[in-house]
């Protein structure tokens, strides 16, 4: 194998991963945050779906907890869940939904060819220069007050989150570790409260 063969499929999870985010945060101005994060998190659900036929993974007894968790997320956003409902609003969800699984298979895909750390590095060559485009696109003036604060937050959170992320992506397959996605919108709670 070489590294230069994986860089399609990792140009590939970049752009799905950059059409997850926006399709959330669009959906999010588009609908209630209650919709757009109950459609996001339907993402396990194409996981067990097309994690099977895509990674030629055996189909595991996931759905009973991806159900469980579906149920734990109505609740949690019971009082606002259905408010504002949009169809731009409610497709932009969808699809962020359906990008949050394609990314997960499409990284689990890379991972049984290229190592944790090595997909990382390429991952975040490419995701850089795109999202400096489009916030030069914006007109937004950077302040350079921000710099080492941002720099912070990428190696706490895009870093160390995301290597603990994959690394825990790539022991398990794709199935399982969609029902891990249900801890986020959990923590939010509690971190919010």
């Amino acid at each position: 194998f070489s590294v230069r063969g994986q860089l399609t499929l990792i140009a590939a999870y970049v752009i799905v991963n950059l059409v997850a985010d926006f399709s959330f945060l669009a959906a999010a101005r588009s609908t209630s945050i209650a919709n757009a994060v109950f459609l996001k998190y339907t993402g396990p659900l194409y996981v067990l779906v097309l994690g099977p036929l895509l990674l030629r993974e055996k189909r595991e007894r996931v759905l009973v907890p991806i159900a469980v968790a579906l149920l734990g997320l109505v609740m949690l956003l019971s009082t606002e869940l259905g408010q504002g409902v949009t169809a731009t609003g409610l497709t932009l969800g969808l699809i962020a939904g359906l990008t949050l699984g394609l990314a997960t298979i499409i990284v689990k895909k890379i991972f049984s060819v290229l190592s944790v750390y090595t997909a990382m590095l390429y991952r975040f060559l490419m995701s850089v220069p795109i999202m400096l485009l489009v916030v030069a696109g914006t007109g937004t003036a950077i302040d350079v007050s921000i710099i080492v604060p941002a720099l912070l937050f990428g190696v706490l959170f895009a870093f160390i989150g995301t290597s603990i992320h994959y690394e825990g992506l790539a022991r398990v397959s794709a199935q399982r570790a969609s029902i891990l996605f249900y801890v986020e919108p959990v923590a939010a709670v509690v971190y919010a409260a």
